[in-house]
């Protein structure tokens, strides 16, 4: 039996419809009811109820399900284990959220590149939401995004820790004692919007302090944020580390608050029932790149 058969029903299932693993595997809906029969005929037993307008999945059908997972995993292992253990090759999808995308991707890829010659790489950039339905979606086999996810279907392991200021243009003239929510929602906030890791940290900010939130604008994209507060549009919560020299030329100005908003942690997140040889292989390359950068 081809594992590829086992692969493609595994796929249905999660995604739901033979339409939509067609999607995910980039292949025909005629190839992959083909290998659904080959299955069946295979076991000698109907995987699906087709009785109705969706598929079911009927009692052998979830009997296999269950057992699909671990067999798919065990073969990548295998096929990794005996293979070439320098070697890895094929597409690897990562996402990332903007942050990791504006500091330290690259020396990721170069070190990813540099081990594995044959590996071909695609990056998607989005917030950590996007990611992780693409993630459930078989459309990415890992992200790198910010806050640990609050999901029992993904991993995730800590790869860095950042701390972000407030900050704004020293031509924006904001007093340098200290200012509280309430001093500084005299200007207008610029933020991440609604479905970013950092929104619902800002927003706690200012309501814990009883002080009204509203964003003046909002962006996906980190650095138009910055280049939106140097322009003195208004403040925004960025991290200190990565814009240290738009800070020491005058640029930024970090402004001191109270109470300090808490940093954040990025993580790399991936789905259970990946295969454990590669995600050992990706994560031992993160673990150099943030050594290497620090």
């Amino acid at each position: 039996m081809n594992i590829k058969l086992l692969e493609t029903f595994v796929h249905i299932v999660d995604a739901g419809s033979f339409a939509a693993a067609s999607g995910i595997l980039h292949i025909t809906q005629s190839t992959i009811s083909a290998r659904v029969k080959e299955l069946e005929h295979y076991f000698g037993v109907t995987l699906f109820d087709r009785s109705g307008h969706r598929n079911q999945l009927t009692q052998q059908g979830q009997a296999l399900y269950f057992e699909a997972h671990d067999l798919i995993e065990r073969a990548r292992d295998l096929r990794e284990r005996i293979g070439d253990t320098h070697r890895m090759e094929g597409l690897l999808r990562l996402g990332v959220v903007g942050y990791i995308a504006s500091t330290w991707l690259p020396i990721l890829i170069a070190n990813l590149r540099g081990r594995y010659p044959t590996l071909r790489i695609r990056i998607h950039v989005a917030l950590t939401q996007t990611l992780l339905q693409h993630l459930h979606e078989g459309r990415l086999d890992f992200a790198l995004v910010a806050g640990a996810p609050a999901d029992p279907l993904l991993k995730f392991d800590l790869i860095a820790h950042d701390t972000f200021v407030w900050m704004a243009s020293p031509e924006l003239n904001i007093p340098d004692h200290c200012l509280n929510p309430k001093g500084l929602a005299n200007w207008p906030i610029l933020s991440f919007p609604e479905d970013s890791h950092h929104y619902p940290v800002v927003k706690k900010w200012f309501t814990d302090a009883g002080v009204p939130f509203q964003i003046a604008v909002s962006s996906n994209n980190m650095d138009v944020l910055a280049r939106l507060v140097v322009r003195r549009q208004g403040v925004a919560l960025l991290p200190q580390g990565y814009y240290t020299p738009d800070i020491n030329a005058g640029k930024l100005k970090v402004l001191e608050v109270e109470p300090e908003v808490d940093g954040v942690d990025f993580f790399i997140t991936y789905l259970s029932t990946g295969s454990n040889l590669l995600i050992q292989r990706v994560v031992d390359a993160i673990k150099m790149t943030i050594s290497e950068k620090q």
